[in-house]
């Protein structure tokens, strides 16, 4: 959809990207966490050491790194760049975007 939406509006100068974080530190990945400790009867500790666990890097990203990705794009050098996908997940996708 970036792609084609990067195709669509490109010639009036419209630039489309997608950011895809991984699950993010926030606030509801906490309350997400907590839930599903609840239902598997294990500590949310747990929980968040096992979608660790998910990514090589062993982290989750942070609000920082999304901000900064949003950043980059807003740059005047970002310009020739369009239809980008920023896969900010750590590593969990292992297929292609």
């Amino acid at each position: 959809m970036v792609r084609q939406l990067s195709l669509a509006y490109g010639a009036r100068g419209v630039t489309a990207h997608l950011i895809a974080p991984g699950p993010a530190d926030t606030e509801r990945l906490h309350r997400v966490a907590e839930d599903r400790a609840r239902q598997r009867g294990v500590t949310p500790a747990q929980v968040h050491d096992d979608m660790r666990a998910e990514s090589p890097l062993g982290i989750f990203t942070t609000l920082g790194q999304v901000a900064w990705a949003v950043s980059l794009l807003l740059a005047p050098e970002a310009d020739a760049m369009t239809g980008a996908s920023l896969m900010l997940d750590a590593g969990r996708r292992r297929g292609l975007p």
